[in-house]
């Protein structure tokens, strides 16, 4: 019965799999698509069918709804905060407010560290103070252009996974840090921002009421104007987002591009934050063995150095 089950479940996530490959090609796929992509598109087939996995996914945390973020503009950049609590209690209060400033926008993310520092921080406000909140700003910097990796799909456990990565050939490379100038965008293109970057699969004619235009007006927008400002994040956890644990590394490398490109063996996607002359790597694992064999044969090697590690104690993703 545990065999059927599993066999059951590996055709689930691989069904959920295609539906994700789908997304990242296009986060706007229509459910035919979707349906011969599936194969259930056929005769006694329903378009129904494919556009219930693709609920089943988001709803089991297996995916997210595709979203989008400001590419670095001039005044629209993220910065990091590396912050530390003035006294040794009431951390938990000091996150529960941060979250809050999420909800506000005032900030985009807060986590909850174990580590050198309590907690990591993103805004687009570089001049923020969290002096209010008992804590002191302890680093800084510009982040370029976040974005998640995308797994191959050839394993969905971590098994193996190390020992694949560091069987791929390591160039020296940075990550690209591009700045992309002066953002020329009217109030149509900010409001639709607004109402589309946390799930992409929006319908235009939802956001066509919303803002009161018709709906060719948003789909023009959304394609030429608003999309290629952004950079698209897509998500895929096999086993369900709240079924891994997650780990913070801080690291500077020679090898930047070729390490983060070797992600995509690792069944998780993984969220990167470039900064000013380190990386951020938040990493979803299924055991603190795995990171360890992981950080060990990435410093043995020499493709990083000065790497620091927290865990994630909570976070407002």
């Amino acid at each position: 019965m545990k065999k059927r089950k599993k066999i059951e479940n590996s055709k689930k996530i691989k069904t959920y799999y295609i539906l994700y490959s789908l997304m990242v090609e296009d986060p706007r796929t229509k459910a035919k698509d979707m349906a011969i992509a599936l194969g259930r598109s056929g005769r006694g087939q329903t378009v129904s069918s494919a556009t219930r996995q693709l609920y089943n996914m988001y709803k089991k945390k297996v995916s997210f709804p595709p979203r989008m973020t400001l590419k670095n503009y001039d005044g629209y950049e993220f910065y990091s905060f590396f912050c530390k609590k003035r006294s040794s209690k009431g951390i938990s209060g000091i996150f529960f407010k941060l979250y809050k400033m999420t909800l506000s926008n005032e900030i985009s993310l807060a986590m909850c560290l174990a580590g050198v520092n309590d907690f990591f921080i993103l805004s687009r406000n570089q001049d923020i103070s969290f002096k209010n909140l008992g804590l002191e700003t302890i680093e800084t910097s510009k982040v370029y252009n976040p974005f998640t990796t995308t797994p191959n799909g050839s394993t969905f456990t971590m098994k193996g996974c190390v020992h694949k990565i560091f069987k791929r050939n390591m160039a020296k490379g940075q990550l690209d840090r591009k700045s992309y100038g002066n953002l020329d965008w009217k109030k149509l293109q900010w409001d639709l921002y607004e109402i589309m970057h946390k799930n992409l699969r929006i319908r235009y004619k939802y956001a066509a009421r919303k803002l009161s235009v018709f709906s060719d007006t948003v789909k023009y927008n959304f394609c030429k104007k608003v999309l290629p400002c952004c950079t698209i994040l897509n998500y895929f956890f096999p086993r369900g987002y709240r079924e891994y644990g997650k780990i913070l590394l801080k690291f500077k490398s020679e090898y930047e591009k070729s390490l983060i490109e070797a992600h995509d063996s690792f069944p998780c996607t993984s969220y990167v934050y470039p900064l000013e002359d380190e990386i951020i790597v938040i990493l979803f694992h299924e055991g603190f063995k795995h990171i360890f064999l992981f950080t060990k044969k990435l410093e043995e090697k020499g493709l990083i150095k000065d790497i620091l590690l927290y865990v994630p104690l909570a976070a407002s993703i």
